[in-house]
């Protein structure tokens, strides 16, 4: 992997921890962070620094009012981040224009799904992301332990799409606001 490619991966996960950082700086242990928001700043921070003019449409749908407790988001944050990184990077390899959407919502059985999915080329027919030992895959694997949520990806013929359900350990989510 050539440096300057390896330099824009590290500064895009440095872009994503120092953007937790910023947005969980007011908050106590433990207070609720709104998902949509939090989410939709790290992607869009994410996007317009490893793409130049507006290369990549990023587009956000996300249930209202939908809160975590902090080190839950945190985890989320990071998880969502390598995702993300990871559709700039390898979706379009010719670098054309792209599209990324995420999207959060509950469900009945108290668990939240939060998916990523983009228009590219989707994975190579010998990758396995839930096997892979690339450092993207195995990241989002280990976040996805830490916040206990199984993980789910669709490589189709257009694009790659993964869906994260994060248990809620059967407490309702409480509204923001």
């Amino acid at each position: 992997m050539p440096v300057q490619r390896l330099l824009e991966e590290f500064a895009g996960r440095l872009d994503t921890v120092g953007e937790i950082h910023r947005l969980l700086a007011d908050r106590s242990s433990g207070a609720p962070v709104d998902v949509g928001a939090y989410l939709e700043t790290i992607a869009q921070g994410l996007v317009s620094s490893l793409t130049a003019n507006n290369q990549t449409s990023i587009s956000c749908r996300f249930q209202p009012r939908l809160v975590l407790p902090a080190e839950q988001a945190v985890a989320l944050g990071l998880l969502v981040g390598e995702l993300v990184t990871n559709a700039v990077k390898y979706a379009h390899p010719a670098r054309v224009a792209g599209a990324i959407a995420i999207e959060a919502s509950t469900h009945d059985d108290d668990a939240v799904a939060v998916e990523v999915s983009d228009d590219g080329v989707g994975l190579p027919d010998d990758i396995d992301p839930l096997q892979s030992q690339s450092l993207g895959f195995r990241t989002i694997r280990l976040l996805a332990k830490q916040l206990g949520a199984s993980i789910s990806f669709d490589s189709h013929g257009l694009g790659l799409r993964c869906v994260v359900r994060i248990p809620y350990a059967g407490r309702r989510l409480k509204a923001v606001g």
